[in-house]
């Protein structure tokens, strides 16, 4: 079942977990971090945030893990929220996160009011679903 003052950040720089844990405090009282695919996907598992922000890396091979990844936790908990990080704003990138299951596609530097704006609006819009 989903958690709904849970998230998950999913990225292997310590500095960006930090920066975006921060961002989240308001908003989260369970907040997970993971530097790895398969470490994230553990912690998925157990804790079933309502939010999961994930960095997709410019590596084919680790982004196409990444968006498997995405793809089993957007079928496993289609109520949440994912939202991608990237270096990179190339188009197919950003199309096949969405087709992935994708909420929202942000690329570095994070811009936080964006973000912000981003879990204010995901939260406002599933008050009620969970009740």
């Amino acid at each position: 079942m989903i958690t709904t003052n849970s998230a998950l950040i999913v990225d292997d720089e310590l500095f960006m977990r930090e920066l975006i844990r921060d961002i989240l405090k308001p908003y989260f009282s369970d907040i997970n971090e993971e530097p790895t695919y398969t470490r994230a996907w553990h912690t998925f598992e157990t804790k079933v945030p309502f939010l999961v922000i994930i960095k997709l890396n410019l590596d084919p091979q680790e982004s196409f893990q990444g968006l498997k990844l995405i793809q089993s936790i957007h079928k496993m908990n289609s109520q949440g929220h994912i939202i991608v990080i990237s270096t990179s704003d190339q188009n197919q990138m950003r199309d096949d996160a969405y087709h992935s299951g994708v909420t929202a596609f942000l690329t570095k530097p994070i811009d936080t009011p964006t973000l912000k704006s981003l879990v204010k609006n995901m939260l406002q819009e599933s008050q009620g679903q969970f009740v």
